[in-house]
């Protein structure tokens, strides 16, 4: 499904969680369409998390599946076939922002088959929506594509000159495309890997995930936690290790 969708992800509240708690979810840059369901019922229509500058903080119940598909950055403005800045930071219903989008994700997502987990249904969907909408810019795909690689590690101004952009131009097309800046999707990999390196270890130093991810120093890898989870490293590790995951990929 490149260059379409990133991945595909479930999230289940199990028998022992809380009835009701606040899930936190790491920034990493990209837009996820998904959707809730019972183990047995229909899925409920389909819900957007946008690009954002913060950790979404959003409610989940005990018992409930979510399960969702996170948009190849560059992917988001052409699938929507909007200027993905519209839906920078934002969370909701995806009808209140595409209407026609959502009808045929609900479509598919509804029709298809409870044993399917309706990933598939997901995948169809937005094959029928890449079939209508037009294309990433290569230009912008190569950007995204070598700060996911570099964990937002190239430069920004590198970057635009190979793609043969000013900055400003680079700015604008991204934003377009993505719903951010470059600098500022370069900065959620960051913090994204950062969480990763952290998780990957159990007694991980932050000096060494500093380091590691390519923060100036451990103070300034504090601040960047601060300013996109409002908590210390240390606080969000506690709270993303009380989540069993599995296959995580950076």
């Amino acid at each position: 499904m490149r260059p379409w969708i990133a991945n595909h992800w479930r999230f289940e509240v199990e028998a022992t969680d809380p009835a009701q708690f606040e899930h936190v979810i790491v920034p990493d840059g990209t837009l996820s369409i998904s959707f809730l369901r019972l183990p047995s019922g229909p899925p409920g229509p389909a819900v957007f998390a946008g690009p954002s500058t913060r950790a979404h903080r959003v409610p989940v119940q005990r018992g409930m599946i979510y399960v969702g598909a996170r948009l190849h950055p560059a992917a988001t403005g052409p699938l929507l076939q909007l200027d993905a800045g519209k839906v920078r930071d934002g969370i909701g219903l995806l009808s209140m922002v595409a209407p026609e989008i959502a009808r045929v994700v609900d479509t598919a997502v509804r029709s298809a088959a409870a044993s399917e987990d309706n990933v598939p249904a997901l995948e169809r969907a937005v094959q029928a929506l890449a079939s209508t909408a037009g294309p990433p810019e290569p230009a912008i795909v190569r950007v995204v594509d070598r700060l996911l690689e570099s964990h937002g590690g190239e430069p920004v101004s590198r970057l635009a000159a190979r793609c043969g952009l000013s900055s400003r131009q680079l700015r604008r097309k991204f934003s377009a495309h993505v719903g951010l800046s470059p600098k500022e999707f370069a900065r959620l990999r960051r913090i994204r890997h950062a969480c990763i390196l952290i998780l990957a270890g159990q007694d991980a130093s932050l000096a060494s995930v500093s380091h590691d991810g390519g923060f100036a120093d451990q103070p300034h890898l504090t601040r960047e936690f601060r300013g996109i989870f409002g908590s210390s490293p240390r606080l969000v590790e506690t709270y993303l290790r009380q989540i069993a995951h599995f296959d995580v990929r950076d």
